[in-house]
């Protein structure tokens, strides 16, 4: 018999072990990934818990999570996992870009910025610029919000970041830039709820006051169904008056209502 026939069996054996959990945890992975898409976000991250707990040290299985605790509108979990994933790897861009967003829907805006910043240095990236964009907007710096912006659309135009940017244009006073970006935001796809918002404020600011509210009340009543549109249909009732402000403020979305009422005056119920 071979002198190191017995450490060949046991390295054979520890080998075949953790191949075995490797393909479990991409197993888990690949599962978790297909749930998320179809919408099973609670059965994602059951999933993507397990591979967690195969492999620990991988910042995969926490950025996915994260993810997956996002779309529940679960910040504070999504906050940790996110950051777990950029401790375990720093030069993960999708992570600073994941606890950036966070923070920006937690309305930590300058914390919101400094991660999307990372995440653009190691990676740029549509999202990361336009969601700092958004931090921008919420800070009331339109021009800086705008060079992010106008960059986003430029290199990766999408109906967001033609959104973001009308609203930047909009608190600076340019309605009909405003107005251009959320027609561009209604071509690409004609039931955003968002650009409809915007164009709603850009109707409003013009004096197209019962236009505008004809338009809200007719998406209040028969929109789209998507999630988009019923947060929309929310900030609608708020701005006809049928809808209270800690509606609002209690929403997960709050930091976009908050940049979509700025300035406006809203009826008494």
């Amino acid at each position: 018999m071979c002198r190191y026939g017995i450490f060949a069996i046991v390295f054979c054996s520890c080998a075949t072990m953790l191949a075995g959990c490797a393909r479990s945890q991409e197993a888990r992975l690949n599962h978790g990934q297909a749930q998320m898409r179809a919408g099973l976000y609670d059965d994602a991250i059951r999933d993507f818990t397990q591979a967690i707990k195969l492999a620990p040290a991988d910042a995969f299985g926490y950025l996915v999570r994260g993810d997956a605790y996002a779309q529940k509108h679960d910040l504070d979990r999504a906050l940790a996992d996110y950051t777990r994933a950029i401790q375990l790897d720093p030069a993960s861009a999708d992570a600073w870009c994941g606890r950036g967003t966070i923070c920006l829907r937690k309305c930590d805006d300058d914390q919101a910025i400094r991660d999307l910043s990372k995440s653009i240095e190691l990676k740029p990236d549509h999202v990361a610029f336009t969601n700092r964009g958004w931090a921008l907007i919420r800070k009331a710096d339109y021009d800086k919000a705008l060079a992010d912006l106008d960059y986003a659309v430029k290199t990766w135009p999408s109906k967001d970041s033609f959104d973001a940017r009308g609203w930047a244009f909009f608190h600076k006073g340019d309605l009909a830039s405003a107005e251009n970006d959320a027609k561009a935001a209604l071509s690409l796809d004609g039931n955003f709820a968002w650009a409809r918002a915007l164009a709603f404020r850009v109707q409003y600011a013009q004096g197209q006051t019962e236009a505008a509210r004809a338009a809200a009340h007719e998406f209040v009543k028969s929109g789209p169904k998507d999630p988009q549109a019923r947060e929309v249909r929310l900030l609608f009732r708020y701005c006809l008056g049928e809808a209270p402000l800690d509606d609002l403020r209690d929403h997960p979305w709050w930091c976009l209502y908050e940049v979509a009422i700025r300035g406006l005056a809203v009826p008494a119920k």
